[in-house]
This record gives structure tokens, sequence and C-alpha cells, in this order.
């Protein structure tokens, strides 16, 4: 027979359940057949034991795994540590361009804002100069749509620097405005593809006031 209040067996015709001392009758010594013998208390006690140390290491041990669950839920299926780009001499090439181009624009930002006038005029020739050396060098297969789309990408942000700098030329309030958010997301279009490459020195640095900075 079996305790309804712990599920602990005691003898048949015991008066009290030998565990816990609960007073059994003859109704309530019969096990359950909805919960599989020895009432729910009994079966939470035979999944997570009885004393209080086996408690909390089956507690902890569960708690564990559903970290570590929540854990590898939350990788980039397409993380495994390894770069998808390989860091070849290809890679390292465009990246130290990419780096130079980079302090090329910064360097001519920073002359304009101590003269007072718009670096986009001085901004059009160095993307041209980049986008060539893209053209020249022989791709490897593997990336030739990722230089496709880095030449896409600078393309379209020398064409918005010229208007933005034919809209400022002219005074034109309304298409500065404009041109310029163009100009932005044009640029924000660049990052993106510099990043797929996985040109990392370039990645990391960011143009601001006349200066390359790490980001």
């Amino acid at each position: 027979m079996y305790c309804p209040r712990c599920g602990a067996a005691s003898k048949e015709g015991s008066r009290y359940c030998a565990s816990c001392g609960h007073e059994l009758t003859g109704k309530e010594s019969t096990p359950s057949s909805s919960d599989g013998g020895g009432g729910l208390r009994a079966g939470l006690q035979r999944v997570i034991g009885k004393d209080r140390r086996t408690r909390l290491l089956t507690i902890g041990t569960g708690l564990a795994l559903i970290v570590a669950l929540i854990a590898f839920l939350a990788l980039d299926p397409g993380d495994d540590g390894e770069a998808a780009v390989p860091q070849d001499a290809y890679t390292r090439a465009l990246d130290t361009a990419c780096v130079k181009h980079k302090g090329e624009i910064a360097a001519a930002q920073g002359k304009a804002l101590k003269q007072g006038v718009s670096y986009t005029e001085s901004f059009v020739p160095i993307v041209g100069a980049w986008r060539k050396e893209l053209d020249q060098a022989a791709v490897p297969s593997d990336r030739t749509e990722l230089v496709g789309a880095l030449q896409g990408a600078l393309l379209e942000v020398q064409i918005e620097a010229g208007t933005f700098a034919r809209a400022l030329r002219e005074g034109n309030k309304g298409e500065i405005v404009t041109t310029a958010g163009d100009l932005e997301a044009a640029t924000e279009n660049v990052e993106a593809a510099i990043a797929r490459l996985e040109l990392q020195r370039c990645s990391r640095l960011a143009i601001s006031q006349g200066r390359l900075v790490g980001q």
C-alpha cells in the first residue's frame, strides 16, 4: 500500500505511513491508476529525489541543460568560428586597399572641414580610383559576386556624391537634403559589402571628422 501524502510504500494493513506518519485508510492506501502508482508526489520524488541534496543536484543539472540549450539556439547557424571568406593574399590585399582609400577620404574630409567647404567633389575621384583597382585585379571565382557587389556599391556612392556636390553648388536646399540622404544610404551599402567580404581591418574603421576611428 502507498501513502497518498508522500507516496512511500508501507506494509499492507499499516495504519500509519512509515515515512511521514500520515494516517492510512483502506481507500487512500490504494495507488491511483491515473498517476502510474504512488501518487503525484511519489512520481516527483522518483524524478528529483527524496533528500535535499539530490533534489538540488537534479534541479541544478536541469537548469544547466536549459542554459546550454538557450546558448545553442542563440548561435548563428553559420557561425562555426571560422571566416566564411578565405583570409588569403587576395582578401588581405583588398583589406589593405580599403583601409588606404578610407584614409584618403578621411584626409579629404579633414581638409574640407578646415576650409569650410564640402569634400564630396574630392570624394568622387578617390572612389573612382578604388573601383579601378578592383577592376584590374584578378578576382577568385568564389568571390566574384562579393567583389561585384562592392564595385556596384562604390559606383552608387560615386553617382550620389556627384549629385550631392552639384546640389551644393546650385544651392538647391530641397535637393541637398534629398541627395544627402541618398549618399548616406549608398555609403552604408559600401560598408555592408565590405563586411560581406570580411575585410576585417577595414570593417572596423569609420570616417569621422576627418579621421579614421575604430568601431
